[in-house]
C-alpha cells in the first residue's frame, strides 16, 4: 500500500508481510556431524533452548505457565521429543521474551559461545518506508503490525493510518490461541512521531474463543482498504473477511453505529465528497456499493461482469469469511494462510492435555512443536498424500476441526462446506516464480537452466552470480532428492505412510515426524540469517524455521550454495527428459504453477517508448509454448480503444468478428501514436 502526504513531499509505503518482531530459538538437536540432508546441504544449528545459559537452564519442554503448563501435561503421554523450538518476541525495551516471561535476550543478541546468533543479532521491524520525495532520504516507521494491508493519510493532520493484523504467535498451544490468535488494528503515526495502536474490535475482550452471533457481526476482519473524508473527521475501513465497512475517527476509535454491511469481499474504498457518497469495491461479489455519508447506510449496489469460476466463488468464503469462520467474527483460515500463502511466521499449535493421536498407523504426540505456516496452494488430490508438516492429516477434510479448535466456531466445518473449500483450493495455482527463466530448463545453457541471473541477494552484499551446478545437481543425485521431494512440486512424505518408498521423505528430528516441504515456496522464505544485524525475517527453512536461507557456505559460498538455482526457482518441477529417474517415485503429478512469463508486459507508444525486441520475444514464447502462454494486446487502433488476441503466425484476432491484423500492423499503429 502507498500514500502521499497532503503537501506532496512524503511518500509512505507499507510492507504487506512485514513481520511482528518474533523469531525462533532452535530447540532441536540435529543429526551427527550437522548433516540435515543426504548431501549435507545444511549446516548444523546449535540447540539454544537446551543451552544451560538460557532462562530455564536448558530444561525442556519449556513451561508456559510459571513452572508448569497451561493446559496441564497429559500424564498418560510419553515425553515429547523434537518439539522444543520456541518463539520469542521483542518488546518495547528491546528484550526477546517468550510467553512465560522468560528473557532470552542474551541468547538472541549476545553472541554467547555455542549459540546460533552472532553478537548484536537483530531483526529491524521496518513496517512503513517514509520517503522524502525531494531529497529521496529514506526512514522507517516500526512496530505497526504483522500484515499491513492498507494505509491512508489524514488530509488535515497528515497523520498516517495503517490497517492490518498483528499475530499472537509467541503464545503457545492451540487451546490458548483458540479464537484469539490475532488482532485487527489501526496503527497511526505522525512523521517522526510515536505509534498509537487501536484495536478495531473493541467489543472483544479475548477471554473466550466464541461470542454470541450478535457480537460476531460487530467485528471487522481482514481489513483491506481505508479512505478519509476531506475534512479529516472520519475514515472508512473495509473488512474483506467480514463483508462490512466500519467508520473511525481521527484517533482510530470506531465511531458510534453498527458496521455497514456491503457486498462480499470489500477491498477498495473511495470518498466522493461532491455527492456525499462512499464507494466500495466488493471484489468477491463483483459489485460496487454506494454508502451515504450522512446515514452511514448502503444506498445502492451495482454489479459488473466477473469471469471467476463458480467453484472459486463457492469455496472462497471458507478461506476468508471471518463471521462464519470464527467464533469471534474477526479471524479466518486466511488470517494465517494469507491469500492461500503464509504469514511468514511459525506457530506452536500443540495441546499438552490431549491424548496421543494415530493416523494411518503412525502415532503422533499432541505436542506438535513449532511449525511454520504452510501454503494451501496445490495441496488437493492428484496423489499429494498426507498433509501437515508431520503428515498427521490423512486428507484435507481432516482439517474441519480447526474451525472449532483454533478459530472458535461452534462446531467443525460440515462435510459439504469442506468439499467446497477443497474444490476451491484445487483451483488455486502458484503465481509465476520471479527467479525462474522464462523458458523450460531444457532450452537454455546448463549454468542458467532455471535461475534468472542477478535476482537474489544476501543481506548487505551486492547481487550474486549463480553457481554452474543448476538443475544438474538435483538430477545427479535424483535417488537422494526425488524419493522425498516430488519432481514436480517438491513435496514429499515420510516413509511408512504408504506413499513413499526408500529411506524416508523427511528430516527425522525425532518421533515428531517432519515431512519434506513443498519447494515452490522456498523463494518466499528468504531473509532469515544468524550472521547479521539486518535480518529481515524471523523464520527460515525446515518445519520450525530454524535453518538460514543461506547454507553450504563452506562449498561455493553462494546464496543457498550449489542448490541455489534449483530451490529458489522451483516452479513446475523438472522435466522427465532431464531426470527420468525422478518420475519413478510415488506422488509425482502435474503441478499447478503459472509459467514465469505469465504477466510479462511491454508498452509501445510512439517511436521512442517501448521495445519491439521485447514484444518479439514475448510473441516467440507464445509460438514455442502455446499451451503455457497467450498474448493479449490492448490499445488505440484506428482511433478507437481495441483489444486483440494472438493467433500465431504473426496474426491477431481483433475484438470484432472476422477481423484479423498482423503483428507489423499493430506495431506500426502503436508507434504512430
Amino acid at each position: 500500500a502507498m500514500a502521499v502526504s497532503p503537501d506532496g513531499n512524503t511518500v509512505y509505503t507499507a510492507f504487506f508481510e512485514s513481520g511482528n518482531r518474533t523469531t525462533v530459538i532452535n530447540g532441536n538437536t540435529f543429526l551427527a556431524g550437522g548433516a540435515c540432508s543426504p548431501q549435507g546441504g545444511c549446516t548444523s544449528v546449535p540447540n539454544d533452548v537446551e543451552n544451560t545459559a538460557g532462562p530455564y537452564g536448558g530444561v525442556v519442554p519449556v513451561p508456559n505457565s510459571g513452572t508448569g503448563f497451561q493446559p496441564p501435561l497429559n500424564v498418560n503421554n510419553p515425553a515429547a521429543t523434537g518439539a522444543n523450538s520456541l518463539v520469542v518476541r521483542k518488546n518495547a525495551a528491546g528484550q526477546w521474551m517468550d510467553d512465560n516471561n522468560g528473557n532470552w535476550t542474551t541468547m538472541v543478541t549476545g553472541g554467547l559461545p555455542g549459540t546460533a546468533r552472532v553478537a548484536g543479532w537483530d531483526m529491524p521491524d521496518r513496517d512503513v518506508a517514509v520517503l522524502n520525495a525531494n531529497s529521496l532520504a529514506l526512514t522507517y516507521q516500526a512496530g505497526l503490525g504483522n500484515i499491513l494491508m492498507a494505509l491512508g493519510v489524514n488530509p488535515v493532520s497528515g497523520q498516517v493510518s495503517v490497517v492490518g493484523t498483528d499475530a499472537m504467535n509467541h503464545i503457545r498451544f492451540e487451546p490458548n490461541l483458540n479464537g484469539k490468535f490475532l488482532r485487527v488494528n489501526i496503527s497511526q503515526f505522525s512523521p517522526g512521531g510515536s505509534n498509537a495502536i487501536t484495536d478495531l474490535n473493541p467489543h472483544l475482550d479475548y477471554t473466550t474463543s466464541s461470542v454470541p452471533p450478535a457480537s460476531r457481526t460487530q467485528s471487522i476482519g481482514d481489513p483491506r482498504g481505508i479512505a478519509w473524508r476531506a475534512d479529516g473527521s472520519k475514515a472508512y475501513v473495509t473488512g474483506m473477511g467480514s463483508n462490512n465497512v466500519i467508520v473511525v475517527g481521527p484517533t482510530g476509535a470506531r465511531l458510534a453505529g453498527a458496521p455497514i454491511p456491503v457486498g462480499e469481499g470489500p477491498t477498495g474504498v473511495v470518498v466522493d465528497e461532491v455527492r456525499s457518497k462512499v464507494y466500495v469495491l466488493n471484489k468477491f461479489e463483483a459489485s460496487i456499493s454506494s454508502i451515504d455519508v450522512v446515514t452511514n447506510k448502503e444506498v445502492g449496489r451495482a454489479s459488473f461482469f466477473d469471469p471467476t469460476p463458480l467453484v472459486i466463488k463457492a469455496g472462497r468464503p471458507h478461506l476468508y469469511n471471518t463471521h462464519t469462520g470464527s467464533g469471534t467474527g474477526h479471524i479466518s483460515c486466511g488470517s494465517c494462510h494469507l491469500d492461500g500463502r503464509w504469514d511468514r511466521l511459525a506457530w506452536d499449535l500443540g495441546d499438552p492435555s490431549a491424548p496421543m493421536d494415530t493416523v494411518d498407523g503412525k502415532v503422533f504426540h499432541p505436542l506438535k512443536g513449532l511449525k511454520t505456516t504452510q501454503f494451501l496452494i496445490d495441496i488437493i488430490g492428484k496423489g499429494t498424500g498426507n498433509l501437515h508438516w508431520r503428515g498427521d492429516k490423512s486428507e484435507f477434510q481432516s482439517f474441519a476441526g480447526a474451525f472449532q479448535h483454533l478459530q472458535g466456531t461452534d462446531a467443525p466445518l460440515d462435510a459439504a462446506s469442506m468439499q467446497e473449500f477443497s474444490d476451491f483450493l484445487a483451483a488455486c495455482w502458484y503465481v509465476p516464480n520471479p527467479y525462474r527463466t522464462y523458458r523450460p530448463e531444457s532450452t537454455v545453457a546448463a549454468a542458467t537452466e532455471r535461475m534468472n541471473p542477478n535476482r537474489v541477494r544476501f543481506t548487505g552484499t551486492s547481487f550474486q552470480t549463480i553457481p554452474s551446478a543448476g538443475v544438474r545437481l538435483f538430477v545427479s543425485v535424483q535417488v537422494n532428492c526425488s524419493h522425498c521431494h516430488n519432481a514436480q512440486t517438491g513435496r514429499g512424505e515420510r516413509a511408512g505412510l504408504g506413499n513413499v518408498a526408500g529411506n524416508g521423505g523427511s528430516v527425522d528430528f525425532s518421533d515428531n515426524q517432519n515431512m519434506s516441504p513443498d519447494l515452490r515456496s522456498v523463494y518466499r522464505k528468504n531473509g532469515f540469517f544468524y550472521t547479521t544485524t539486518e535480518c529481515t525475517s524471523g523464520f527460515g527453512l525446515m518445519s520450525d524455521g530454524v535453518f538460514e536461507t543461506r547454507f553450504n557456505q563452506t562449498g561455493t559460498g553462494q546464496y543457498l550454495g550449489d542448490y541455489e538455482p534449483e530451490l529458489l526457482s522451483w516452479s513446475g518441477g523438472i522435466t522427465a527428459a532431464n531426470s527420468g529417474g525422478s518420475f519413478n517415485f510415488p506422488l509425482v503429478h502435474t503441478s499447478q504453477d503459472a509459467m514465469p512469463a505469465v504477466g510479462l508486459r511491454e508498452t509501445i507508444y510512439g517511436a521512442t517508448i517501448g521495445s519491439t525486441t521485447q514484444i518479439t520475444f514475448m510473441k516467440t514464447l507464445v509460438n514455442d509454448y502455446p499451451n503455457d502462454y497467450g498474448l493479449i494486446v490492448k490499445g488505440i487502433y484506428q482511433g478507437e480503444k481495441r483489444g486483440f488476441y494472438y493467433l500465431g503466425s504473426d496474426n491477431y484476432q481483433s475484438d470484432m468478428a472476422g477481423q484479423t491484423v498482423t503483428h507489423a500492423q499493430l506495431i506500426a499503429a502503436a508507434q504512430a501514436n
